[in-house]
């Protein structure tokens, strides 16, 4: 596989994790607790709760932002972001080079905290 292939699924894979913190930051999360006078500390740990992706069993993991109205769903056969005035699906459709494409086999999905990863033999997503 072309490293910059894997190097492009690797960003869209860690920008879907990190969206669900930052969309919350961007709703004002982090001026209300401000405002209210909670330090950085409890913020932190707060939104590591809040925000966190969570096991949903069946090797799906879900996580959702509440003020962003966003639900965010990783399988074994792709990533859905949803909101209610639509959703965007990512899946691996092939890898390698010109026509020489393989399809990939399903992934073995796992995952702490805010972070998973896909894995498909030598393939880590």
């Amino acid at each position: 596989m072309r490293s910059d292939t894997l190097k492009s699924i690797r960003r869209i894979v860690r920008g879907l994790a990190l969206l669900l913190p930052l969309a919350a930051l961007a709703a004002g999360g982090y001026a209300a607790w401000k405002k209210a006078g909670a330090d950085d500390g409890l913020r932190q740990a707060f939104e590591r709760a809040s925000y966190s992706l969570k096991d949903a069993g069946h090797g799906t993991w879900s996580g959702t932002n509440a003020a962003q109205r966003l639900t965010l769903e990783l399988d074994g056969r792709e990533s859905r972001l949803r909101h209610p005035g639509g959703s965007v699906n990512f899946r691996l459709t092939g890898y390698g080079y010109g026509d020489r494409l393989r399809t990939p086999a399903p992934a073995n999905v796992t995952g702490t905290a805010n972070r998973v990863e896909y894995r498909r033999g030598d393939i880590a997503e």
